[in-house]
């Protein structure tokens, strides 16, 4: 079931964006799938396209295609009903009795839509315009760039659809941003509190489009120290899969640590209090909780991984806190163990029924790639998990894979508003 979702819809959940590939995917036969839901008759006006055009659109045109089930059942119904039902021809009451008995019928596992359903749809009236989320970091320095006034930008969200309360978040949220900003060197506040100074290096947020911009930059510093295996890592761990799949993917123990771990990231992470040092040298976080898949004797807290330890001193250097993701996952670096071997990783980790997501995730990193090696000056090592993430993708589906990534180059090449 997906329901609930802005389809269609910018960040705000109210200005109409193309998607640079699929809004949705369905993949590997799955069946019973529910796009949508039975939505509210006002949450559906929204997606119908009212939503692209506020304060503008009047009226709303709806394509309402009719299910494969109910076409057939209809072509057969006309098939039929030229056949005179009154014919004692022998022949032609071979013929009714012939598609009588291929008839075809709804099916008990499929939900339709109903008549009453449809009516509800129609007569419903659009819901309030709502922006729900705040404006991204790249959203927030092209406003900046353009103005360098915090005044112009407070004034921008003011003028967003929401009630007072949530408008008021809205600028709370806008502080909040720009301390972080400040905290990382991207720029200065001036005194009277409106304006800002800009540094030269808030243009390389605009670079990252995967993942959260400030982090990104904070990776591609930290990253230039770290090995291979580390980059992959540290990369894999920013694109989300669903946690159920955490133990197939999980980082494994005897890994071995490298540079950026055991020359930057221990010593910082000790010398700040973020974490401590157990007997056998591994790292645990003070407010961990114990692993509780030990017996009473056996009972420890689950070392830091490197993924982990990189957020916790990204955390620290923030002003205030960010929501950013962070899953340590082992894919990659899983599928080099096997030689690039899609399906023997596949049956080895029991990922049989998840193959589509990992496809999704390996296109995701082929992107993520690119972006991190635009800001590292051309390390090899990106364009060299890039190039193994597509091999791999083209083994899977190379159909697929052509088309993902040339929907996003085109994406990228889309002309700015300057």
């Amino acid at each position: 079931m997906v329901a609930g979702n802005l389809i269609g819809l910018d960040v705000t959940g109210t200005v109409g964006l193309g998607n640079g590939s699929e809004g949705v995917v369905v993949q590997q036969n799955a069946a019973n799938n529910t796009i949508g839901g039975t939505a509210p008759g006002a949450a559906a006006h929204q997606m119908f396209g009212r939503a692209g055009r506020p304060q503008f659109d009047t009226q709303g045109y709806v394509f309402a295609l009719a299910h494969d089930d109910d076409i057939k059942i209809e072509k057969w119904r006309k098939r039929y009903e030229q056949i005179d039902a009154t014919s004692k021809d022998p022949g032609v009451m071979r013929m009714r009795k012939a598609m009588e008995r291929k008839k075809p019928s709804r099916r008990k596992t499929v939900r339709y839509w109903t008549e009453g359903q449809f009516g509800s749809l129609i007569k419903s009236k659009p819901a309030s315009l709502a922006s729900r989320s705040m404006i991204p970091y790249q959203v927030l320095v092209y406003l900046l760039t353009k103005t360098n006034s915090l005044v112009e930008t407070r004034e921008f969200l003011s003028k967003r659809f929401n009630s007072p309360e949530h408008l008021q978040k809205f600028q709370d949220q806008l502080e909040h941003m720009i301390a972080n900003l400040q905290a990382f060197g991207y720029l200065t506040k001036s005194e009277d509190d409106d304006h800002v100074t800009l540094d030269e290096s808030i243009h390389n947020l605009a670079a990252f489009r995967s993942v959260d911009p400030i982090y990104g930059q904070f990776l591609v510093g930290q990253l230039a120290r770290a090995s291979f295996e580390e980059k992959i890592q540290a990369l894999e761990s920013v694109l989300p899969l669903p946690p159920a799949m955490g133990k197939q993917l999980r980082l494994p123990f005897d890994l071995e640590p490298g540079p950026l771990e055991m020359d930057a990231l221990r010593p910082t992470l000790l010398t700040m209090g973020l974490a401590l040092a157990e007997p056998d040298g591994t790292l645990v976080s003070p407010d961990q909780e114990w692993e509780t898949d030990y017996t009473e004797e056996e009972r420890q807290k689950p070392p830091l991984m490197l993924p982990e330890m990189l957020k916790m001193l990204f955390d620290a250097k923030l002003a205030t806190p960010e929501d950013v993701f962070m899953q340590p996952k082992w894919v990659v670096g899983g599928l080099a163990e096997f030689d690039g071997d899609f399906y023997k990783f596949s049956r080895a980790r029991n990922l049989s029924k998840n193959e589509g997501l990992i496809l999704r995730h390996l296109l995701r990193l082929v992107i993520l790639t690119a972006e991190f090696s635009e800001q590292a000056e051309g390390d090899p090592d990106y364009a060299k998990i890039g190039e193994l993430a597509a091999n791999v993708c083209q083994t899977i589906d190379p159909s697929y894979t052509d088309h993902f990534l040339s929907a996003d180059k085109e994406a990228k090449q889309l002309p700015t508003v300057g």
